[in-house]
């Protein structure tokens, strides 16, 4: 980690510098990141598994749980840590669901009729 004092003499020259290195390193992810959705795209799981190997040092034999598996670790689990994890997954939906736009239609004053209709994108980018 570097420091940076805007009092130090050569203050401009090393800031210019990590700017400078951001921004290359940036490129780098960037084709690194477009390299990899793209071979997600064609190799689905099977690329997942290897990057998750790569990076993580993990191997995954799969990417879920069992309903079998789900009813065990939920048996585990003491009664305030289900009713705490509950009580998390009523206020995240309910926060989500205020998020979504409302559609409306309305009739202005001139007795004009009016509307709004949100519809979701298939794909973006």
């Amino acid at each position: 980690m570097d420091f940076l004092k805007t009092t130090d003499q050569d203050f401009a020259a090393k800031f210019s510098a990590l700017v400078n290195n951001r921004r290359e390193s940036r490129v780098d992810v960037s084709v690194a990141v477009q390299e990899i959705i793209a071979n997600v795209k064609v190799s689905g799981d099977e690329a997942i598994r290897e990057y998750t190997s790569c990076f993580d040092n993990h191997s995954p034999t799969s990417f879920g749980l069992s309903q079998k598996a789900i009813t065990y670790y939920a048996q585990q689990c003491s009664a305030d840590i289900t009713t705490a994890l509950e009580f998390a997954a009523e206020r995240i939906t309910a926060f989500h669901q205020k998020q979504v736009p409302q559609n409306f239609v309305y009739t202005d004053s001139v007795g004009v009729n009016l509307s709004l209709n949100w519809v979701p994108l298939s794909t973006v980018g």
